[in-house]
């Protein structure tokens, strides 16, 4: 069917797309088990840093999309985001890298998840009665990896070991990279809007520099978010202390004119 009744490009953005939702639901399965389990934060603690998570996967391909429409264009957003979330899924086996683990991820998915939607859209023009046939093939992909990834990640990490399970994650990413890096030939030529090109050295060094920048700038994120919250802290505090103030001496006086009133 992805050979007779749609472009050959199909058949790789589809693989690609199943690896990276393995990898995505496959941590998704294990991170509250192994924050609660593992790391023995509690299960409020575990099911808020899910909630974030899984927010901000949501919220960061507004950037990633923008980034890629005005200045990378989608095959090297793609990369960096498929690099950036493999980093993340083998930092997830140390525990001091949880949350540069979880900011590698979140940042990833923003890079990767709005373009390759869009490049399979550019297989086809507006007009074509293949499109539909074609997402929905698509989103078979999509369904095939969420199915899979608990049923082995989750099982090796659960059962086994965690970190065995996070690198199954990792590994899952590496393969949907390799597979849409031998696909790019057939991207190339399929692409109606003639967008896709072969990627030079220079492209390569450049994706290779924005994906490593992700560190020190989630580093930088987490340090600021440490700073503001001791400072809001310290204001709360503050303002707890002279609340407490505040009212005793609004009792002393209360007090005082009860006296003199009795007086």
């Amino acid at each position: 069917m992805i050979k007779k009744g749609n472009p050959l490009s199909l058949s790789t953005l589809f693989f690609t797309e199943m690896w990276e939702r393995f990898s995505y639901y496959g941590m998704r399965a294990l991170l509250v088990l192994y924050l609660v389990n593992s790391l023995n934060y509690s299960e409020s603690e575990a099911l808020h840093i899910y909630a974030v998570y899984t927010g901000l996967v949501y919220l960061t391909p507004l950037i990633g999309g923008y980034l890629a429409d005005r200045y990378l264009g989608a095959q090297k957003s793609i990369f960096i985001g498929g690099l950036t979330m493999m980093i993340g899924h083998f930092l997830m086996a140390f525990p001091d890298y949880l949350y540069l683990a979880i900011g590698m991820l979140i940042i990833g998915n923003g890079y990767f998840k709005p373009n390759i939607s869009s490049l399979l859209g550019r297989l086809y023009k507006s007009n074509d009665l293949r499109r539909d046939s074609g997402f929905s093939i698509f989103y078979v992909g999509i369904n095939l990896g969420a199915f899979l990834a608990p049923l082995i990640v989750g099982y090796v990490g659960e059962t086994i070991n965690w970190h065995y399970g996070f690198a199954i994650a990792g590994f899952g990413m590496f393969a949907g990279l390799i597979q849409f890096y031998y696909g790019q030939n057939k991207i190339i030529k399929e692409d109606t809007t003639h967008q896709s090109k072969k990627l030079k050295l220079a492209d390569w060094g450049l994706i290779t520099i924005i994906s490593l920048i992700n560190i020190p700038l989630i580093l930088l994120i987490l340090e600021v978010n440490q700073v503001l919250n001791n400072f809001f802290f310290e204001i709360l505090l503050a303002v707890i202390v002279y609340s407490q103030n505040y009212t005793e001496l609004i009792v002393e006086f209360v007090a005082c004119q009860q006296y003199y009133k009795n007086v």
